[in-house]
């Protein structure tokens, strides 16, 4: 619950801010961001399946929506694609372009869920096709009992 809880805030907070919220008549707020074509600087990655560390450059279209209700209870979605240029650091290997999409959900309240998966697929500099993909799902009853299931293929 305390994973979920802090991962809750690093990605609401910030993005309240940014964002407009519309009340329901449920009670509920809501609100959306959009970005298009938005662009990173290199960051590090570190490949879920296979731990290998990489720098990573990507242009993204992506969609941010948050409710939250008044009976304690939320929902967090974001959708991300784009194209990436990853450039491999340990271990060392050929540099690869693609195509990726990511979806991040959680939702909460007396049980809490997170879900995430990732798609890329990309051609690496000496030709050869590049096809990843990632699934985590993490749930946390209101007892406590935490399932954690991750998935690469």
């Amino acid at each position: 619950m305390r994973r979920l809880a802090l991962l809750f805030a690093l990605i609401v907070v910030p993005l309240a801010l940014a964002a407009t919220g519309i009340a329901r008549a449920d009670g509920a707020t809501t609100f959306t961001e959009v970005t298009i074509k938005g662009t990173s600087d290199p960051f590090v990655f570190v490949d879920p399946c296979t731990g290998a560390t990489e720098l990573v450059t990507i242009e993204f279209n992506s969609v941010f929506h948050s409710t939250e209700r008044p009976v304690s209870t939320f929902m967090l979605t974001n959708t991300t694609v784009g194209d990436f240029v990853l450039v491999p650091i340990s271990p060392a290997g050929p540099t690869v372009t693609g195509h990726f999409s990511t979806t991040f959900t959680i939702a909460g309240g007396a049980n809490d869920v997170l879900t995430n998966t990732l798609n890329v697929k990309g051609v690496d500099a000496n030709g050869e096709r590049v096809v990843e993909h990632f699934l985590q799902r993490l749930t946390e009853s209101a007892t406590g009992l935490v399932v954690d299931f991750t998935k690469c293929g």
